[in-house]
């Protein structure tokens, strides 16, 4: 089974159909074997979700704060094949998260996160008159 997950900013998030909707890009895909007889259970202790503080780099142009991850959803599938929907807005501070039953393997599918609000290009230039 593979699995990832997405975070998003509850603020901003409209629902699965919407990708203008503050939802981030998938976590890495991680792959591995439920024996028979047992569910699949996720844990993102240890993962840092985005918490809505700027980046250093790139203050001093002017840059925007990040949007605050308030809760997260969690995508399975065969390895190899999409990734569905299992579980959508489970509440930040929930650190672990177990499927109630074999996987869904149909409904919505993983795909890149949101489409950007803007374009911000930070340039390394010094101007001399």
């Amino acid at each position: 089974m593979s699995v990832a997950i997405t975070w998003y900013d509850g603020s901003k998030y409209t629902s699965q159909a919407s990708k203008g909707n503050a939802e981030s890009g998938p976590s890495s895909i991680v792959q591995f074997l439920i024996p028979a007889g047992k569910l699949l259970m996720v844990d993102i202790s240890g993962l840092n979700p985005p918490a809505g503080a700027a980046d250093p780099v790139g203050t001093s142009s002017g840059t925007w704060l990040p949007l605050n991850a308030t809760a997260w959803n969690i995508w399975a599938g065969v390895p190899g094949g999409p990734l569905y929907l299992q579980k959508e807005g489970v509440p930040i501070a929930t650190k672990t998260w177990t499927l109630a039953a074999d996987p869904v393997y149909s409904g919505s599918v993983l795909g890149l996160g949101q489409f950007s609000d803007l374009n911000i290009c930070f340039q390394n230039t010094v101007m001399r008159g």
